[in-house]
């Protein structure tokens, strides 16, 4: 009886320590085989997907970058897909036309070339070029909004035509109640409940409407935009 329970207890002791060495659980399938490998190693399937390999950790499961990001495998982080080669938001010109869309969704380059961010939504741009003059629109990544200054997707915070101070002079539409008094303040202010929630406050603007970062970030007073929350001393 002694020698069944001390062989059990050794059972347990190992798989406690597999559990460890093997990373959180997932399906094998899903494991990565990282054959004497040290470091971040990028999916060769899905540009947004990595898998951690050290010396204790040899098949491990799947990490994800958070939305809008993919895995730069150059330096080792996440970093904009359209910095990444492998996940590149920026189409390329197609020998054989644009992917189908409506007539009316067309715009029209007029001999123009380059990424033409659209007047009406700044997470929509049009990518013209010497093959395609009536492009179908291309849309940046949930949280993206298209910099034409730039010529890629960047945080919606940090696109001119996409920010709070872009809008209407007295915000955009929500109730009194969520309404935050400036006091005089004249640059964003953090809401102090939640990190991810902020106020534009400027010289015309004292009773701002809630803005929100994307998911996954917070805001940063100290720098004026949105930033990893993990980065945000508010956060």
């Amino acid at each position: 009886m002694m020698f069944s329970v001390a062989i059990l207890s050794l059972i347990a002791l190992v798989s406690a320590q597999n559990a460890v060495t093997e990373g959180p659980a997932c399906d094998v399938s899903e494991r990565y085989q990282c054959n004497g490998q040290i470091g971040l190693i990028a999916s060769t399937t899905d540009c947004h997907v990595f898998y951690n390999c050290d010396r204790n950790i040899q098949t491990p499961c799947p990490s994800t970058c958070s939305p809008g990001l993919a895995f730069d495998e150059s330096i080792q982080t996440c970093n904009w897909e359209s910095l990444v080669p492998t996940c590149n938001l920026i189409p390329k010109a197609r020998a054989s036309g644009d992917p189908a869309c409506a007539d009316n969704e067309r715009y029209q380059c007029n001999g123009q070339i380059g990424l033409i961010a659209s007047t009406t939504d700044c997470h929509v741009f049009y990518n013209c070029d010497a093959n395609i003059q009536a492009p179908c629109p291309s849309t940046c990544s949930p949280g993206l909004a298209f910099d034409e200054s730039i010529q890629t997707c960047n945080w919606e915070s940090l696109v001119p035509t996409c920010t709070a101070r872009a809008r209407a002079i007295d915000g955009p539409a929500c109730a009194d109640n969520e309404r935050y008094d400036c006091n005089g303040a004249t640059s964003a202010v953090v809401d102090s409940t939640d990190c991810n929630t902020f106020y534009n406050c400027d010289a015309n603007i004292q009773s701002p409407c809630p803005s929100h970062c994307p998911p996954g970030l917070g805001f940063d007073e100290a720098l004026g935009y949105c930033n990893y929350a993990y980065l945000v001393a508010a956060c």
